[in-house]
């Protein structure tokens, strides 16, 4: 029988330990849809034993917050999470609502100094996290809070203006045919829809809003990255003043556009509409047709 000095054996059983630890966390958070409940674009987060953000982050648009956990690892007391960064965007079928892509970035690299050419190289969006845990020596109530297990979990979580499309498309475990109707549904009020056959005839109809000036979509680097492609529909209420208010998301193109247009959006304005020649608030929606080459 060999002999194993005490301190060797105690490194091995520790060693043994840690590996099995960092086997359930795996087990756990790997091949999970995750989303970071508080969304930043950082490549390198740390968080506190309550799952708090240590430091400041830079935030990140919803649609931008999913993780593809790839290994979970003890390092000393701290659990150590690498993945690859997870963006929604709309599927091949307009209005169906949106899907999970790998965020990747192009990189462009000399491979001729004399000729000065240049190739493309794609790499995913690398993400680490580093976990402390709590005075019991837990990670449990960190990454409860710092992680969403998929988008029914998520769906609370939302902005505002994504509310009503996260009700219609991210809690029901299908989406209905019916799915952006009942957006619409959702973000229009009563008392400020345009009636039927509202026109722009004088009378004693409705005559609808007209835009006066528009501003341009900061389209973000990373859906063009992504390859996010599609329209987005917008939901407005345009106020007696000719302001936008009320923003909601009725059709999403994701990875940051929908974002990009309500805030061009918000910036526009309109001559209001008139209701027998007297200004009166009306909903409306925009579309905005997003394409990547």
């Amino acid at each position: 029988m060999k002999y194993f000095p005490p301190a060797l054996l105690l490194l091995c059983i520790l060693k043994a330990q840690a590996q099995a630890a960092d086997g359930s966390w795996n087990a756990r958070l790997v091949g999970r849809p995750l989303y970071l409940r508080s969304c930043f674009i950082d490549d390198q987060l740390e968080f506190d034993g309550a799952g708090k953000l240590v430091g400041i982050g830079r935030p990140a648009p919803f649609t931008m917050c999913g993780v593809d956990v790839q290994e979970a690892m003890l390092k000393g007391k701290s659990l150590v999470i690498e993945g690859v960064r997870v963006a929604l965007v709309a599927g091949s079928e307009e209005g169906s609502g949106l899907v999970r892509r790998q965020i990747s970035s192009t990189t462009h690299l000399a491979f001729s100094l004399r000729r000065g050419d240049k190739r493309e190289f794609h790499a995913p969006e690398v993400l680490k996290m580093t976990i402390h845990p709590d005075q019991a020596g837990s990670f449990d109530k960190a990454l409860s809070n710092i992680f969403a297990d998929g988008l029914a979990e998520l769906a609370p979580l939302a902005p505002l203006y994504w509310q009503c499309y996260a009700q219609s498309y991210f809690q029901p475990r299908e989406v209905s045919k019916s799915a952006e109707k009942d957006v619409e549904k959702c973000v229009i009020t009563p008392a400020t829809a345009l009636p039927e056959g509202t026109s722009g005839e004088a009378g004693g109809g409705t005559v609808p809003p007209v835009m006066i000036s528009s501003t341009q979509v900061r389209i973000p680097e990373r859906a063009l990255e992504v390859g996010a492609r599609g329209t987005a529909v917008v939901h407005l209420k345009v106020g007696v003043d000719g302001v936008p208010v009320g923003l909601q998301v009725i059709r999403a193109v994701g990875c940051g556009v929908d974002e990009a247009v309500l805030e061009a959006v918000s910036q526009d304005r309109f001559k209001p509409a008139t209701r027998a020649g007297v200004a009166v608030s009306v909903d409306m929606s925009l579309s905005f047709r997003f394409e990547t080459q």
